[in-house]
């Protein structure tokens, strides 16, 4: 196989607690101490939201161990947040898992908490860290040289193209602001490189229209401070038209690996028929405009399934190959030694899944 293969398998499925298990959209993931920790999350409780179903948000927080045998075993206990929390950014660290926004049915957080897994007591805990300057939901974030980075992401009102720092290691008290996105963006997909932060793909909501969808990397150069675009996302040296809602995780220090995603063709045409539905001038045009688009919905696909990977030295994209099942966006891949997990997701529209998905990395 080629170099940087991995072998795709579910090697889990979700705990069931007092009811039938919906999986989540949007939960908070993370690797601490060689342990999987899956938090809150949002889901419909199996009807689906064209349906009238009203989208409920989680605060379970599920640990997933890796034995020595390499196999995986969840923690007889269920731990809960005081507060029901998805779509924050996340970060795994040494230091445990940083968490930083998000949103439950109150709104959209500010609150940045720090959640560790603690081997000896088997036991999670839980620091506050200082609250963002502003409430914000779908960000990126990324960690590089004791600072995370929070970059765009959504707020009551619009897409932000604001970017924070905070230095976590000389005792933080506030947020740095740094040099605004080259455009509002949420739900991309980020990481750092050498004495830089790339953010790849997202989407913008437009006031009364269509949002804008990007394929668009941009590089955030640490040192000299300022934005710089680079190549766009492409096949084969063809651009695609849009990525947004992946996930990916670092191959090596100069390769990413972009995993999944929402290519926006059916995304945009909701949205199409979500305005054209507002603006019906009778109730017989607005029940057929309700039909066509749920037909849509009903007859999904699923999202990509692409394995694409960005070289940092080259500025190039390339296709390495395809996750063998439907992907899940609205969710994080994270590096667990040397494979890659993919904890639940949105494998459709409305449609969370229950899969723990593993990619065993073959030499």
């Amino acid at each position: 196989m080629a170099q940087n293969s991995f072998e795709w398998s579910v090697i889990k499925q979700l705990p069931t607690l007092n009811e039938k298990q919906f999986g989540m959209g949007g939960a908070l993931s993370g690797i601490h101490e060689n342990t999987l920790l899956i938090i809150g999350g949002s889901n419909f409780a199996g009807v689906m939201p064209w349906k009238g179903g009203k989208k409920r948000f989680l605060n379970d927080i599920y640990v997933l161990r890796r034995t020595k045998k390499d196999t995986f075993e969840w923690f007889e206990k269920t731990f809960t947040l005081p507060f029901n929390i998805a779509y924050a950014a996340t970060i795994s660290t040494s230091n445990g898992i940083y968490c930083i926004g998000g949103e439950n049915e109150n709104g959209i957080r500010k609150e940045v908490f720090l959640i560790k897994w603690d081997t000896h007591k088997q036991d999670i805990s839980i620091e506050n860290l200082p609250s963002l300057p502003e409430e914000i939901s779908n960000a990126s974030a990324v960690e590089y040289d004791n600072f995370l980075y929070v970059l765009g992401g959504e707020n009551a009102e619009k897409t932000s193209n604001k970017a924070y720092r905070l230095n976590v290691k000389s005792n933080p008290n506030s947020w740095e602001v740094l040099p605004n996105l080259p455009t509002p963006l949420s739900h991309s997909v980020s990481f750092a490189g050498q004495n830089a932060l790339y953010l790849i793909g997202g989407r913008a909501k437009v006031p009364s229209d269509v949002s804008q969808l990007s394929h668009y990397t941009y590089k955030f150069d640490i040192k000299q401070d300022k934005w710089l675009k680079m190549a766009d996302i492409s096949i084969e040296d063809v651009p695609i038209n849009a990525l947004s809602a992946g996930c990916g995780v670092m191959l090596t220090k100069n390769k990413f690996l972009l995993i999944g995603g929402d290519r926006g063709n059916i995304f945009s045409k909701i949205e199409a028929f979500n305005l054209k539905i507002t603006q019906a001038t009778s109730e017989d045009e607005k029940s057929q405009l309700q039909a066509e688009k749920e037909s849509i919905l009903e007859n999904h696909q699923g999202f990509s399934k692409d394995l694409l990977v960005y070289h940092t030295r080259n500025n190039t994209w390339k296709k390495i190959g395809e996750v063998p099942m439907l992907v899940p966006v609205t969710t994080s891949s994270l590096r667990w030694g040397k494979d890659i997990v993919i904890p639940s997701g949105e494998i459709k529209p409305g449609i969370r899944t229950v899969d723990i998905i593993l990619g065993k990395s073959v030499k």
